[in-house]
């Protein structure tokens, strides 16, 4: 495509006579002259009531002026009951301008229609924008008098990055020269509200269209759009038109002569795309977002040859422009290790969002878990290094998964004293990351002890025993003050603990499972408060246990070097309402533990975590991991029909006489389910062969006699098997014998 002749264009323009900026209303007549707004009584300010969509309008507006909220929402009602067209509507935006529609939407007695209202004027606003037909007939003004061209580009700026997409389309098969260069000139006058959408377009296909967006972009000189001019300025695979036109455009934004330009390095445009690209990998850049929190992200259509719009999430956002900015990254670097795991750590936090967070992942050519499994394990194991340290759960969880896969058991070994990442991921905050990092080094299947394996255990002993409310640990000298504090944390799901000193709360912490917060007083006691979080934090059965501090505002500022080094650290005054507590502490909970589990998520990880203990009982791994401490779980356990025989086959490799009495109790209950009967007795007779004899003579009393009248054959065969194992005499084993039933004729 050929450039554009700037000079030629210019003098033409320059050419034509000045006209008024004014814009021009066609086809609309003079406003009616408002009717007198004399109040004739305390109720209303109007000697008429309004009756037209238009005049309810006007009342709701008059009455926010008198700072009358209640009467505006009752003129808004009236209004929104006559189901204004959008003609009506446009009008009214037009008559009062934007602002005020966001300004009634942000007006809490005039919601929630004032929001309806909002979102139906934009709708109705952006159809009349994006209408093919009359961008058209404005493209078509550009090429007529000077006045029509003038009118068509002040109609194409009202319609702001709405009319980008036909005007994009149009350039892509331009009738002629000169109408690609009105194009290209138009866009240029648009302002900067065009750049989000000419940026979506850098993904076309046809290089001299590239080229010539990217010309525009460059003229409109916004510094908005420069981190994403750098690879088709320098990209090893960029057509030079491409190059050319994206080096003069950063030149002309950044104020440069193509000989500074020419000191640019591929080495350092890549580093600096990849700090973009991590940028948006932490979910730190900045996203302007509409009044529900959604952003406006545009991108390439190939189908429609044009731009296309979405309302999504900033994650999403995120994820969509970090997972290019990662790959152009690549392409300048190619054997960048670094730059290899960022990119796999996009692609699986992209499958595992599309997923909506569950595993496993889809399977397949083409598919985010086959490239990692392709990439390989170290490539992976640095993916997973990446997503922890800045905080991606997403890819953290793809990362796992793909590990347990291609990792290896030397992976769970350290390297110049420090962890594997699989080994960190047993302590990041987040119990999803948790448990999958668990399954994932089961998977891995160690056969010696580790730096951690402790902490598998307790990982899966505290899923087990999650019915969805959590324990709190409150830690205060001062009982009255703890008290007080723990009331107000208890309305948000949790269930109390109270503790007196920092000693005392590391030895419950360290024992118990279901500790799911540590509340402490800033001035706790034996040990001191930098003390108590640094013991907390160094046992890895307490590692990842949020802790917030508490204590008079005026002290925060004591405590800022503690809470900046640890996110896993807050803060709450001890002077709060009981409503203020909950929307803090459920930020901080959110930011240190990750969003919250549903009913669904806590009963899957329940299953799992029965899963993984039978797993370890069955490949008789109780030496690197024993599941002893979390005994009186599977006991719990033991009691859900869902997981009772995955907790029983766990419990059999505990040599305890608690377990044994256990499967005792579940065998002889004649109450209990057939099934449950016949695995605990089962279990039993395994648990009695292995271990020994744990029960008294009154437990095995109650066996005989559960055995000679049990209902099911199943049952009573299963109990026989623990009669048997318990090894009788032969005087005991002669009387059986002869009680035997012998069949009364011969088999035919």
């Amino acid at each position: 495509m050929p450039r554009v002749n700037w000079k030629t264009l210019m003098l033409w323009l320059a050419s034509c006579s000045l006209v008024s900026t004014t814009p021009v209303l066609w086809g609309q007549d003079e406003p009616a002259a408002p009717p007198p707004l004399i109040a004739s009584s305390p109720d209303s300010p109007f000697v008429v009531e309004p009756q037209t969509p238009s005049e309810l309008f006007d009342a709701v507006v008059l009455s926010m002026r008198l700072a009358r909220p209640g009467l505006a929402g009752v003129y808004l009602q009236k209004f929104m009951a006559t189901n204004p067209d959008d003609n009506l509507l446009l009008q009214l935006r037009e008559k009062h301008g934007p602002a005020v529609f966001l300004k009634f939407s942000n007006s809490k007695p005039l919601q929630p229609l004032s929001i309806q209202l909002l979102d139906r004027v934009n709708a109705a606003f952006r159809k009349q924008a994006e209408d093919p037909r009359r961008i058209d007939g404005l493209i078509d003004d550009l090429q007529g008098t000077p006045r029509e061209r003038e009118t068509a580009l002040i109609a194409l700026r009202g319609g702001r990055a709405a009319v980008v997409p036909r005007l994009l389309q149009k350039m892509g098969r331009p009738r002629n020269d000169q109408e690609r260069d009105l194009l290209l000139y138009a866009l240029t006058r648009l302002g900067s509200d065009v750049v989000p959408p000419l940026i979506g377009a850098l993904d076309a296909s046809d290089p001299d269209f590239r080229a010539t967006v990217i010309e525009a972009l460059g003229w409109i000189r916004s510094a908005e759009s420069i981190p994403y001019l750098w690879y088709p300025a320098f990209g090893p695979n960029e057509p030079p038109g491409v190059q050319t036109a994206a080096r003069e455009a950063i030149g002309r934004i950044k104020r440069q002569s193509p000989d500074q330009l020419g000191r640019v390095t591929s080495f350092g445009v890549a580093r600096e795309i990849e700090r973009l690209a991590i940028a948006h990998f932490r979910r730190q850049s900045v996203w302007e977002s509409t009044p529900d929190g959604r952003v406006q992200l545009w991108y390439w259509d190939q189908a429609k040859g044009t731009v296309s719009r979405a309302q999504v999430s900033s994650d999403a956002a995120s994820l969509f422009v970090g997972t290019r900015l990662a790959r152009q990254a690549l392409a300048l670097a190619p054997k960048n290790t670094s730059l290899q795991a960022l990119f796999v750590g996009f692609a699986l936090a992209d499958a595992v969002k599309q997923s909506g967070g569950q595993l496993p992942l889809p399977v397949g050519p083409g598919t985010a878990h086959n490239l990692a499994l392709v990439a390989g394990p170290d490539v992976v194991s640095q993916s997973l290094t990446q997503a922890l340290r800045f905080h991606n759960r997403e890819s953290a969880l793809g990362s796992i998964h793909a590990m347990s896969q291609i990792g290896t058991r030397n992976q769970l070994r350290l390297t110049d004293g420090q962890r594997s990442p699989i080994q960190s991921a047993l302590s990041y905050p987040d119990r999803r990351i948790q448990l999958v990092a668990a399954a994932a080094i089961l998977q891995l299947d160690p056969e010696t002890p580790f730096a951690g394996s402790s902490r598998v255990v307790h990982i899966l002993g505290r899923a087990l025993q999650d019915e969805g409310v959590d324990t709190c640990l409150v830690v205060d000298g001062n009982s009255e003050r703890g008290q007080r504090m723990g009331r107000l944390i208890a309305q948000n799901d949790f269930t109390l603990r109270m503790d007196a000193t920092g000693r005392d709360a590391f030895r419950t912490a360290s024992e118990r499972t279901d500790i799911e917060l540590i509340a402490l007083h800033m001035n706790v006691a034996r040990w001191p408060l930098s003390q108590t979080i640094a013991n907390l934090r160094a046992d890895a059965r307490t590692a990842s246990i949020p802790i917030v501090i508490y204590g008079p505002q005026e002290m925060r500022g004591r405590l800022n070097a503690l809470l900046r080094r640890d996110e896993r650290l807050g803060w709450l005054p001890d002077s709060q309402t009981a409503e203020n507590l909950s929307g803090n502490l459920k930020r901080f909970l959110d930011q240190a533990q990750g969003p919250q589990l549903t009913a669904e998520e806590r009963a899957q990880q329940r299953a799992t975590a029965a899963y993984w203990l039978a797993h370890i009982a069955n490949r008789n791994r109780n030496r690197v991991f024993d599941i002893r401490p979390v005994q009186g779980a599977l006991f719990t356990a033991s009691n859900d029909v869902h997981l009772v025989d995955n907790a029983l086959t766990a419990l059999a490799s505990v040599p305890t006489a608690a377990t044994q009495n256990r499967f005792h109790e579940l065998a002889v209950e004649a109450t209990r389910e057939p099934a449950v009967r016949e695995s605990a007795a089962i279990q039993l007779a395994f648990h009695i062969q292995r271990f020994g004899l744990l029960l008294n003579n009154a437990k095995v009393a109650q066996l005989h006699n559960a055995w000679q009248t049990a209902d099911s054959p199943q049952v009573a065969t299963a109990l026989a098997s623990v009669i048997g194992s318990l090894k009788p005499n032969p005087q005991l084993v002669d009387q059986r014998l002869r009680n035997f039933p012998l069949r009364r004729s011969p088999e035919r």
